[in-house]
């Protein structure tokens, strides 16, 4: 009897070892054809799972050194989940990250221009000084050459230093009309510091001068 259980088992055996090998080379092809997908996790644990269109590169990976979360980081590059984040509203497509990317970017120069703008005319001042009985910001001068300068002092009145400050004028002739402008240009003027200045007139018709305004940085 004991002959006959071994004779009546051994073929089902070989069937079984049939299958299992049969099983594992369809496992194998289905990897190389691109339809499986393993992930490493470390050690020996392996996961295989279903793949839509992964290339045949992305078979098997290695995700223990992927931002510690191995199995969302790739599912999140697949294409398909990429689109349908999209869609939901989760994630930003690109053309909406660029977009956001730009006015984030044109605040800030609006930001930064406020701050030069409005923090320089505030702080830095010309400082006025009696002349010929009138108070007076400015005056004339002329130096041995005939050349022609309206000179003065700005102050700043603030804990900033400005790498450059520019003093601007209009300039007039004796009817009133304006004839042109000039400039004096000032760099790294220190806290609480005090420069004098010099901008030169070259419109000879220039008889009168006011005061435009403090830029820079």
């Amino acid at each position: 009897m004991e002959n006959n259980t071994e004779q009546v088992n051994l073929p089902r055996q070989k069937l079984r070892q049939r299958w299992i090998v049969l099983i594992i080379f369809a496992v194998v092809a289905m990897l190389l054809a691109g339809f499986l997908r393993v992930y490493h996790g470390g050690g020996l644990g392996f996961h295989i799972v279903a793949k839509d269109s992964f290339s045949f590169s992305d078979t098997i990976v290695n995700l223990d050194n992927i931002l510690g979360q191995p199995r969302l980081v790739v599912m999140l590059r697949h294409p398909d989940v990429v689109r349908q984040l999209e869609e939901m509203g989760i994630i930003e497509t690109l053309e909406q990250a660029i977009e956001t990317l730009e006015q984030a970017s044109e605040q800030i120069m609006r930001e930064i221009d406020e701050a030069i703008e409005g923090d320089i005319s505030d702080n830095v001042n010309l400082v006025g000084r009696e002349h010929n009985g009138t108070w007076s910001l400015f005056e004339w001068k002329q130096d041995e050459l005939g050349l022609r300068y309206l000179t003065g002092t700005v102050a700043n009145r603030s804990s900033n230093e400005y790498s450059f400050v520019q003093i601007d004028f209009y300039l007039y002739d004796k009817t009133g009309a304006q004839v042109g402008s000039t400039s004096a240009f000032i760099s790294n003027l220190e806290p609480y510091g005090t420069w004098k200045f010099e901008a030169l007139v070259l419109e000879e018709n220039a008889v009168r001068a006011k005061f435009k305004g403090v830029t820079g940085f």
